[in-house]
């Protein structure tokens, strides 16, 4: 009975049902995760939190908050079928560009980076709205123009890189590189799934290494540092 229960819980785990809404095996890469960093949290600010408050688990507690806040929305964003994120895709992308211009403008100022907008309670950093954006939008173009990416470099391949390329300026105005380092790798990514040519894919990357390493060589504050 006890092997029974066993093989059936490992089968849980590793084989997502045809019906499922999400991959389990990404689920449980996720919650390692979180395990992690709430570990590593909680090492790193034992000394800080015991000075600062008083408290030697404050920082920990805050972050365990968070996380409970973070599966409480994603349990809500589950919900939401796939076909609708890629309908309002245009949408969360004019948004995240709006936001990444408006952090510019009045955003708040931390060790030479503006990358937050205060809003009372939290200061909202729209560099991650955008990544979201980005990725689904992303994903959305290329399922439904994947012919054009295979054949076409002006049709179908160089439009992803120009959406890209709009908030890598935009970024980097921050300056915000280790975000823009981020949506380029995901970016690669996407496009080798989607079944870009091989010639295309090892242009864009040695360009895209290319510019990362000149931008941290002419200003490293672009980093992030």
């Amino acid at each position: 009975m006890f092997h029974q229960l066993r093989q059936r819980t490992v089968g849980w785990m590793t084989h997502s049902a045809p019906e499922a809404l999400y991959d389990r095996q990404l689920v449980w890469l996720a919650f390692a995760l979180m395990v992690t960093g709430l570990v590593m949290v909680t090492s790193a600010s034992f000394p800080i939190s015991s000075r600062l408050t008083d408290q030697p688990f404050h920082f920990m507690f805050r972050h365990a908050i968070f996380l409970v806040l973070a599966l409480g929305t994603s349990s809500v964003v589950l919900q939401v079928p796939i076909a609708k994120w890629f309908k309002y895709s245009s949408y969360l992308l004019a948004l995240s560009i709006f936001l990444l211009i408006v952090v510019l403008v009045v955003g708040k100022s931390v060790n030479g980076a503006s990358r937050w907008i205060p809003l009372g309670l939290f200061n909202l950093q729209p560099a991650e709205v955008a990544k979201l954006s980005l990725f689904i939008f992303m994903s959305g173009y290329l399922v439904r123009k994947q012919d054009e990416v295979r054949q076409s470099f002006f049709g179908g391949f160089i439009k992803p890189i120009m959406v890209f390329t709009t908030f890598a300026i935009l970024l980097l105005g921050q300056p915000d590189l280790g975000t823009v380092v981020v949506m380029l790798v995901t970016l690669f990514g996407l496009l080798f799934i989607a079944g870009a040519k091989l010639s295309q894919f090892i242009a864009l990357f040695v360009a895209g290494v290319s510019a990362v390493i000149a931008l941290i060589l002419v200003e490293p504050i672009v980093s992030g540092v």
